[in-house]
């Protein structure tokens, strides 16, 4: 605590023969600056204009109600079916769904001998994080692939690709996936080969061989002995080949016999394929690179391979043996797709170094040269697949586009041939999106081939999705009264008068979500307010540009009068994580006043608070790739990477701050999003670590149930004066929908899993806590982050119905796979309750006075209030102990005989958590 003695002086006015008066006057910087303020400047601060003001806002508008920001970060569908194109002798295409939702591959087979053809598909990644997954089979018919022949689900991890071969030599054809690394005890060692043996009764799941092979990458399948048995073909990462030889096996159990072979690929082998290259009628092996280079494998019968030619040509992720141009000699398709992975994990589609054509390898006598190629233009190219589609006896090479510049939506093509290698391009693109696959099957009826794209994801390409403001209103929230604002991959945003002018500004993250490092919008976009509201335009918003950020928050770290802002981001590899510090100033945020504190791990989750009560604001983050949470401690002398806490948590996703037991020391909530070390499970639940004056310990701690939780909010729901906990969950154990987010509900007790409530969501991503209709009780937003494998799903406002939320009234307003979006509870940091306050410094005399007033400045709008209290005593040490006295509306109040100190608190009250006065002077005068 600080003591101002005043010269007397310098400060007596004469009131009467009987005494003088005595007057201090604070209304600038300096004169505030040595104050006290409510939880460490958590939520108010000194401005350097001399004022002293609140930070968060939650009305964008002023208008009295509370608005609703959702950070909407992708647009994307994954549960998307694949498209059956089927092309007329006149080359119009009918184009059909084949209802399976989301592919990276299909297969085709007549598996139960009915004379139709069935089709196997690879299921694409589609936005379930766990590894669980299935290949499933929709049986053909004359009335083709209808949904309800969709079945014989098969299980396996993180399954890739697959291949179908009889390989115990029954008759029946088996179905062969490529799985991750063992994920059941008992399972070899590498990656796991599983068998799904086929019967006359089909598949099961339970009758199935699995095979470990050391880094496997990729499968095909074909009779390499040429012992009319089918063979399987496994690429591995370490160079080798490792041969499945079919053969007559008596039980599912009996062993399968094996060898290998070295082809000097390493890591940069991609996929291999199976086919005949040098018209001997033996079964050959090619594999693509992501070097300019194919290998070519030729099988001498009985076994054994030939010598292993190396061919210059082009990078291939796909390749296509086919004898496109008729002339007694299989040719090679190439194409090369590179998919862009985002900070997260998410697919961004074709990268900027995917091949933008297909290139075809004539085969001849003396082998394939790059010099004898052609090539077929096709930017964003995924795949190609080689057949007659048209009937008119030549081949033609379908395309398969991944995306298109702006969306993943596009036109894949055919090629037709004309014969002579020489090829037309269709006038009828054929309508895919997110094609990671094409693949052409016989269709013997009509004496053509049918053409199948594998489609995986629909949206806008580069999350060029706008985030949405609903603004708030006495009819409530609609679509109608909605503000988009272009943003690129948004991410999280902090509201606040960053430049103390008396507008509202906004930062919202752009975090390059799907990897692009180039995206001019990345970084935090600052949206600066004015009398006319804020500016979205793109011209008007400040960019300061960081890479994969993802959360924000702001205060006055070093107590100089400017809001300072902080920002995480992302653990990317190749990059160092920091939390990055833009430190305020009469020129705004600046690169010159840019400060990284080193965050290896990632940095996101940011909470601004005082854990040790030392009167600094202290950082904390979630560390989610070393599993912990780091706090860093402030001081005078601002943030240093030896001056940290690090406390385990499994995978924290996201933090909170709130004292939830009432002792005056600040505790912390840890989210764990999962259990990275067992599967991925997303059970982990949240943590509770107890502040105290020995600050956070492992063993002071209580676990709360629940699943991936994001975005947790904290206030006093039920208003019975204990903070109450909301758990918004983003994934459970294999689904993403319809989960329940946990309301724990505190008490005397504390918190327990008998006391709470649920609220169902879909991959729920905040929860955000306001009074959002103006009826004195707190509701509860939920943004929803994805229903049913679309991202476009319906975020919810739950109105409170004063019994717990037993039967809530739900709005539900479209977004677009929103994340965290306004990360900040509404209130004090401590208690939610919607006050702050300011204690000055004190002010000391020295000669008996009876009375003082206090007179103030500021703007008090309607829905606010600014409360006085004083404190005297006879010295500082009685001071610290002495009640504190409302200062009625005249503004006086007594002194005590022997009081020679006095101090004054300001207790800024809202009515809505936004709406706060600004003080800007005191005067104390004693007489």
């Amino acid at each position: 605590m600080t003591i101002r003695v005043i010269c007397f002086s310098f400060m007596l006015i004469m009131l009467s023969p009987y005494g003088m008066a005595q007057e201090w006057i604070e209304d600038s910087f300096e004169d505030f600056a040595d104050g006290k303020l409510d939880a460490s400047g958590n939520n108010i601060y000194v401005s350097s204009d001399g004022k002293v003001r609140t930070i968060h806002r939650f009305d964008y508008n002023d208008d009295g109600f509370i608005d609703l920001l959702f950070c909407n970060t992708h647009d994307q569908v994954d549960n998307l079916p694949s498209t059956l194109a089927d092309v007329m002798p006149d080359r119009t295409v009918v184009e059909s769904d084949i209802a399976y939702p989301g592919t990276l591959q299909v297969r085709s087979s007549d598996l139960n001998k009915d004379g139709y053809v069935d089709l196997v598909f690879v299921p694409n990644f589609n936005g379930i994080q766990g590894t669980r997954n299935f290949v499933s089979i929709i049986y053909g018919g004359k009335d083709g692939w209808p949904v309800t022949r969709t079945t014989g689900h098969l299980p396996g991890n993180l399954i890739t690709e697959l291949a179908i071969a009889d390989l115990n030599g029954d008759q029946w054809p088996d179905i062969v996936t490529l799985n991750s690394a063992a994920w059941i005890v008992g399972q070899p060692s590498g990656r796991i080969v599983r068998i799904y043996w086929g019967s006359e009764r089909g598949f099961v799941n339970k009758r199935f061989r699995d095979l470990g092979i050391a880094s496997a990458k990729s499968i095909t399948s074909g009779d390499y002995d040429g012992n009319g048995r089918d063979d399987v073909a496994v690429l591995g990462a370490d160079s080798t080949i490792t041969i499945l030889w079919g053969s007559s096996l008596k039980t599912d159990k009996d062993s399968i016999e094996t060898s290998s072979l070295i082809c000097p690929v390493g890591k940069d082998g991609l996929t291999i394929v199976s086919g005949d290259v040098n018209k001997d009628n033996k079964t050959d092996l090619v594999v693509g690179t992501s070097r300019d280079s194919i290998y070519i494998i030729s099988s001498s019968g009985d076994r054994s391979w030939g010598q292993i030619q190396e061919v210059n040509a082009v990078k291939a992720s796909n390749i296509v043996i086919a004898d496109v141009d008729a002339d007694g000699q299989n040719d090679i398709v190439l194409s090369y797709f590179e998919q862009r992975i985002g900070p997260a994990g998410e697919y961004g589609g074709a990268g900027e170094s995917s091949g933008k054509a297909a290139h075809i390898l004539w085969g001849q006598e003396k082998g394939f040269s790059v010099d004898d190629m052609t090539t077929l233009s096709a930017e964003y190219i995924s795949a190609t697949a080689v057949g007659d589609f048209d009937g008119d006896g030549k081949r033609d090479i379908a395309v398969a586009i991944n995306r298109d510049r702006l969306t993943f939506t596009a036109q894949s093509v055919i090629y037709y041939g004309k014969g002579g290698r020489q090829f037309e391009k269709g006038a009828n693109g054929i309508r895919t999106s997110g094609a990671m696959n094409a693949y052409a099957f016989p269709d013997p009826d009509n004496n053509k081939d049918l053409l199948v794209f594998s489609n995986s994801k629909e949206g806008t390409v580069r999350e060029a999705v706008p985030a949405s403001i609903y603004w708030g209103s006495t009819d409530g929230f609609s679509v109608q009264k909605r503000t988009e604002i272009f943003m690129s991959s948004s991410y999280e945003s902090t509201v606040a008068d960053f430049n103390a002018d008396g507008f509202t500004d906004m930062i919202i993250l752009g975090a390059k979500h799907h990897g692009h490092k180039d995206d001019p919008w990345g970084g935090a976009n600052i949206f600066w307010g004015s009398s006319k509201g804020m500016d979205f335009s793109k011209e008007g918003r400040s960019i300061l540009s960081e890479d994969f950020v993802a959360s924000s928050n702001t205060a006055d770290l070093n107590k100089d009068g400017y809001l300072d802002l902080v920002v995480g981001a992302f653990n990317m590899s190749g990059l160092k994580t920091t939390v990055v510090i833009y430190y305020g100033g009469k020129d705004g945020y600046t690169r010159e006043k840019r400060v990284e504190i080193p965050c290896p791990g990632r940095s996101t989750g940011i909470q601004l608070a005082d854990y040790d009560n030392d009167e600094w604001l202290d950082i904390a983050v979630n560390v989610y790739g070393e599993s912990m949470v780091r706090i860093f401690y402030g001081s005078k002398s601002g943030f240093d990477f030896e001056n940290r806490k690090e406390i385990d948590v499994p995978s924290p996703i996201d933090l909170n701050t709130a004292d939830l037991n009432s002792d005056g020391w600040l505790d912390m909530l840890a989210c764990s999003y999962s259990d990275v070390a067992n599967n991925n499970h997303f059970d982990m639940g949240t943590y509770i670590f107890w502040g105290s004056n020995a600050g956070f310990n492992h063993a002071n701690a209580q676990w709360l149930p629940g699943f991936a939780g994001l975005g947790p909010v904290i206030a006093d729901f039920d208003d019975d004066k204990y903070l109450d906990i909301f758990l918004p969950h983003y994934h459970g154990e294999l689904v993403r929908d319809n989960l329940p987010c946990y309301l724990y509900w505190g008490s005397s007790a504390g918190y327990g899993e008998n006391n709470r409530s649920e609220l169902f969501n879909n991959s729920a991503a905040q929860g955000m806590a306001a009074d959002y209709d103006n009826d004195g009780k707190i509701d509860i937003a939920v943004a929803n982050h994805t229903a049913l494998g679309s991202h476009n799903a319906k975020s919810k406002v739950f109105y409170n119905d004063g019994n717990r939320f037993k039967n809530p009234r739900i709005t539900e307003l479209p977004t677009s796979g929103p994340h965290w979006s306004q990360n900040t509870d509404m209130g004090n940091v401590y208690n939610r309750e919607w006050s702050q306050t300011y204690e000055s410094s004190v002010f000391q005399w020295n000669r008996s006075r009876k009375s003082g007033s206090l007179d103030f400045n500021g703007l008090v709008k309607n829905g606010s209030e600014l409360e006085f209290e004083v404190r005297s005593a006879k010295d500082r040490k009685e001071l610290d102990d002495s009640k504190w006295i409302k200062v009625n509306d005249s503004g006086r109040f007594e002194l005590g005989k022997e009081d020679r100190v006095i101090q004054y608190k300001a207790i800024f009250r809202s009515e809505n958590g936004d709406c706060y006065p600004v003080l800007d002077e005191v005067k104390i005068k004693i007489q």
